[in-house]
């Protein structure tokens, strides 16, 4: 064996724990958004809410995007975004404060820049979840990317990085620079 061909054996050998780094890093932040950031469209506790309108301000205004999770325990003072109740077809979401009430009779809610509550009562299977984290201005970029367009450009624009980023790799098996040495 050349020393070229031992070099390239040993470059190969170090870089393996590498991608066994990269890919357990990667399977690790596929499952931690598998268990706690998976929509609830796939069976998941999260919902992503664009907040519209004036009602939360000056906490969270329109644009703003709301992430809750569903908790199953909501009490006065959580801020909670729920369905209308009793709405036809896919009702709307609404993202206010609980200010009374239980999961039994409903909660009484209402927006923190409201003088008045809400003329709906949610119980608990009518809530998406409970503000978990918010994110200034969020929404805005969640509805850009949700644009067909827009998506289609961005996975477009990420393929053509990951082909010439991979582009630029030497690929070590394929090496034949060595088979025309000759050993002296």
């Amino acid at each position: 064996m050349s020393i070229q061909q031992q070099v390239s054996e040993r470059t190969r050998e170090a870089t393996r724990p590498r991608r066994l780094l990269g890919t357990l890093t990667v399977v690790l932040i596929l499952a931690g958004w598998w268990f706690w950031l998976r929509p609830e469209a796939l069976g998941g506790p999260t919902t992503l809410v664009t907040v519209t309108g004036d009602s939360m301000e000056p906490g969270m205004v329109t644009g703003d995007l709301a992430v809750v999770r569903k908790t199953g325990d909501y009490a006065p003072g959580d801020v909670v975004a729920f369905r209308i109740p009793n709405e036809a077809e896919q009702p709307p979401v609404v993202i206010h404060r609980i200010v009374d009430g239980d999961a039994d009779s409903g909660y009484r809610m209402q927006g923190d820049n409201n003088d008045w509550d809400d003329p709906w009562k949610p119980r608990a299977a009518d809530i998406t979840g409970e503000l978990w984290l918010h994110v200034p201005g969020g929404g805005r970029v969640v509805m850009t990317m949700a644009d067909p367009l827009v998506a289609g450009a961005t996975f477009a624009a990420l393929t053509a990085f990951v082909v010439v980023l991979g582009g630029g790799r030497k690929d070590e098996d394929n090496d034949t620079s060595s088979m025309h040495e000759v050993d002296a």
